[in-house]
């Protein structure tokens, strides 16, 4: 994790494509650990911004889903395609949302990653029906009403981000 290391390794022409065991790069490494300055330095020495693991996964995904929302901006000032999917077709988006419902102690870094991304022009989840407080799954559930719960879950997310947000920043 040595800046300068890294700074040296480029200098000596280290193969920035280079996949370990993983199948992470080192772009993807820096995104996930949320290293600004790293990222910077790798795609000014040209590392693919939208290279992906096997599983799909992009730099500009593990950011989104660790939060790292100065590493977000960096990757989609960089052209990061925020429409790219994942094996399981998610996207950076779609990943910020589903941890922003999972963190509660970290949600306002969530919302600024989603801000971001929706900004930009990443499509948001279809939003929930009208009817959704009587919403009540049971055993019997379909997936249509799994995803319906999914998306009121998005929603609460989303509503929780606002409140938040707008009580800290008074």
């Amino acid at each position: 994790g040595d800046h300068e290391a890294l700074l040296k390794a480029i200098k000596d022409g280290a193969n920035l494509e280079k996949a370990d065991r993983t199948t992470m790069r080192s772009l993807h490494w820096a995104a996930k650990c949320g290293r600004a300055a790293d990222i910077k330095a790798l795609i000014a020495a040209g590392a693919s911004v939208d290279a992906a693991t096997e599983a799909g996964v992009t730099p500009l995904m593990y950011a989104a889903l660790q939060g790292w929302d100065d590493c977000v901006s960096i990757l989609l000032e960089a052209g990061a395609d925020t429409m790219l999917r994942t094996a399981k077709e998610n996207s950076a988006l779609d990943l910020a949302r589903k941890k922003c419902a999972e963190a509660h102690d970290k949600i306002a870094r969530f919302h600024k990653v989603i801000s971001q991304l929706q900004a930009v022009g990443a499509v948001p989840c279809p939003a929930p029906s009208s009817d959704t407080h009587d919403f009540m799954p049971t055993e019997k559930s379909t997936p249509s009403s799994l995803q319906h719960l999914m998306a009121l879950l998005s929603a609460a997310c989303n509503v929780m981000c606002r409140c938040w947000h707008t009580t800290t920043a008074a």
